[in-house]
């Protein structure tokens, strides 16, 4: 399969948060610039909702962070993700 360059402008603190996240997922930027295009044409489709306002699931997560920053005492904090993880661990035996 013979490959070909593409070229495209983005802003530069996008490209290099994007290429962080996708370094983190063990990708470069092109596997997943690769993954996405493969998707859309696999399902024909953007392989995600492109819409003008946030939907349902967005709105109840924003009133969620919302009312626990407003009642801190309310909701359990973590110093780190590892004590979180400890915390899940203990509630699942």
């Amino acid at each position: 399969m013979e490959n070909v360059n593409v070229t495209i402008r983005m802003d530069k603190n996008l490209k290099k948060q994007a290429d962080e996240v996708f370094h983190e997922l063990g990708m470069s930027f092109t596997t997943a610039v690769t993954l996405f295009t493969k998707q859309c044409v696999r399902d024909r489709k953007i392989p995600f909702e492109i819409c003008l306002e946030p939907n349902q699931v967005t709105i109840d997560a924003l009133n969620e962070l919302q009312a626990m920053l407003t009642d801190k005492e309310k909701y359990k904090r973590y110093n780190s993700f590892a004590e979180a993880m400890e915390d899940i661990e203990k509630c699942s035996k």
